[in-house]
This record gives C-alpha cells, structure tokens and sequence, in this order.
C-alpha cells in the first residue's frame, strides 16, 4: 500500500466555458499542406440537440473505440439543458480510454486534421447576445479555396468557408476537443497541460494511461512532473523498480525536486531499504517549498520505521 505521504504530480479539472462578447477574427494559418483528404470519420445522424454525443461517437468510433450513441448520448446528454456542455465530453472520452486535450488555436485544429485526426469544435451560430450552440467535427480543409470541411447534425462532410468556421468558433469561445487513442500526443503540446490531461485520463483509466505517459516522458524526459507522475502510476500498478527508475529519472534532471525525493523516500521505505529512504527523505526536506511538511511526514515515518527518535 502507498503511504499518504506520497505527493501528487499535479491536479487538474475542467472547467466551465467561459464566453466573450466581441472578439478579433484571428488570420488563418494552414498547414504546410494546401489541402488534406477528408477524413473517413463515421457519420451518425443525431437527434436534436444531441451534438455533443454525435462528435463524441464520431471521433472515438473513427479511432476504433466502438462506443454506441447511445451510451454516450447516456453520459453526455442534458435533457434539463437540451445540451451538453464541454467537460461532460471530455469525460466522456476519458471514461472510454482516450487522452482528452483541449485546443484554443484554430492552426493547432487543422495541424491535427491533417495528421490524420478529427477535431471536435464548439460553434457559437448565432449571436453573441442570442446564441445558438453547436457541436462539430472538423475532417477536413482545402487552403486554396478557403474550405473547411464539417461532420454534425444531419450533415456529412459539409464544405463550409474557413472563415465562418472561424468566426462562429471563435464566438462560441475558441474551444476545441481531440481525443486521442493510449500512447498518442498531440502534434502541438507543452508538457505542462499535458501532464494535467493525463493525470485527468489516469482518474478514469489508468490503463489507458500508461501509453501516455511512456510516450510524454520520451518526448520530454526534462520535465521531473512527467517522471514523477509516470512513477506513480507504475507504482500503483505494483511495478516498485520501474517507478523508482523514473523517480530517479526525474531527480536526474532536478535533484532537489521535492515530490520525486519524498516518493522516492516512500517507495524505498516500503522496500524496506531505510539508509536510502532517510536519505532521500532528508533532502526533501531540506528544500523549503510547498511539499515541506509533507516530507517532513515521511521522514518521520522512516525514523520511526530505524529506531529513531523523530525528527523535531
């Protein structure tokens, strides 16, 4: 069992869309490439209102998933909102396996479109004071004639000028969703949020998880958060030398990171190697910080566990 002490890489939550008034069209900024096929992404007729779950069930079905509307419509849905706001999606695609990563860059979308992956986005069609919201799925755009191509409500694959598409986006908040299969990153991430998107997926899945946080600590083995959380799940998953492995992986980078030191001082507590735990103990609390008092706690727990008198 993990002591208490053990400190969380980080803590994420989703929050409730905030919308503005009048915003600045943003300038288009497409890929390298003019235009990209449109993506295959299963089609499903929704009933009104019932967007959100449609995008959902696209995207998850083109990733494989093979998630019936029905059971996301059940999870999604607000009959008392004929609707369904952005972190009922998100957690929806948790819930099912997929990393859920919010984007407020339009470029970002269409970089992710012409990888390959379909882009929920949230649509604002109708005034700022009177609004008409809307769930759609980019799976497509041609740069030259200044396309986007859209999947929602009874339409398939609907061309639509890439400037109405920006405008009504950027009305409805500038919010977008990719779902992404385990291991997949997406193209455009700082390992910040990323850190926080999987600890989110991690919540509801921890399998799932793994592959992500694998595939983030190999694209950024300098950030300490990554290893740490990474070691944490593996030691959840009962794999103690991997987790101390990335433990050790994190200190490497920052020796006085103070969640790396303390877990790894809990880890090499429950090991039973004391002369290792109270010296990585004594350094995290040798670093004054926020994690003090919580190293402080598994300090005392391994001088307790030496024969020690506790330290005052």
């Amino acid at each position: 069992m993990i002591s208490r002490t053990v400190v969380s890489a980080a803590l994420t939550g989703v929050a409730l869309l905030f919308f503005s008034g009048c915003t600045s069209l943003a300038p288009i900024t497409y890929p390298a490439a003019p235009s990209h096929p449109r993506l295959a992404v299963p089609y499903f007729p929704q009933d009104d209102f019932q967007c959100g779950p449609a995008a959902v069930a696209m995207v998850i079905n083109f990733n494989g998933g093979g998630v019936p509307l029905q059971t996301l419509t059940a999870e999604i849905y607000s009959p008392a909102l004929r609707g369904s706001l952005q972190p009922a999606l998100v957690a929806a695609g948790r819930r099912h396996g997929w990393l859920a990563w919010e984007i407020s860059d339009y470029a970002a979308i269409l970089q992710e479109v012409a990888a390959g992956r379909p882009v929920i986005i949230l649509q604002n069609r109708g005034l700022s004071w009177k609004p008409v919201w809307h769930y759609a799925v980019v799976v497509g755009f041609d740069a030259a004639n200044g396309l986007t191509y859209l999947t929602s409500g009874r339409e398939e694959q609907r061309a639509v000028a890439t400037r109405t598409v920006l405008k009504t986006w950027e009305r409805g908040g500038s919010w977008g969703l990719l779902l992404l299969p385990p291991g997949e990153l997406p193209i455009i991430a700082d390992p910040d949020r990323l850190l926080a998107a999987l600890v989110g997926l991690e919540r509801s899945d921890a399998v799932a998880a793994r592959p992500g946080y694998a595939a983030a600590v190999a694209r950024w083995p300098a950030h300490a958060g990554l290893s740490v959380a990474y070691g944490n799940l593996l030691r959840q998953a009962g794999e103690p030398l991997a987790a101390e492995a990335a433990y050790r992986a994190a200190l490497t980078e920052e020796p006085q990171h103070v969640p790396a030191l303390n877990n790894l001082a809990d880890l090499l507590l429950e090991l039973g190697r004391l002369d290792e735990a109270y010296a990585a103990a004594v350094a995290a609390v040798a670093v004054d910080g926020p994690y003090r008092r919580t190293a402080a706690a598994t300090l005392r727990e391994i001088e307790r566990a030496r024969g020690l008198p506790d330290t005052p």
